[in-house]
């Protein structure tokens, strides 16, 4: 993939990171949050699966949204997309 000028390389790693720290928390969240009721309920494993798919889920959707809004240039989290001049068709 060739860059653009002044794009910055690390925005790239800036997604990785973000969806790698997302989706460990969601899934960990999840999982303890269904432990904690398999442990209220007397339903163990189950709800702790439960949570952890559920968090398996928002992690894709939030990875899935962050590409999409990458690729269309909308600002996301922390993304700054470059403003279009549309004045630029000629004058005159």
């Amino acid at each position: 993939m060739a860059r653009k000028p002044g794009e910055n390389p690390l925005k790239y790693l800036n997604y990785a990171l973000s969806f790698g720290i997302t989706t460990v928390l969601a899934i960990g969240l999840g999982f303890l949050g269904g432990q904690w009721l398999d442990s209220r309920l007397g339903t163990t494993p189950w709800l702790a699966m439960v949570g952890a798919l559920l968090g398996i889920a928002t992690g894709f959707k939030i990875m899935i949204e962050e590409a999409l809004s990458a690729s269309k240039g909308v600002p996301g989290r922390g993304d700054q997309a470059e403003p279009q001049d549309s004045d630029d068709q000629g004058e005159g």
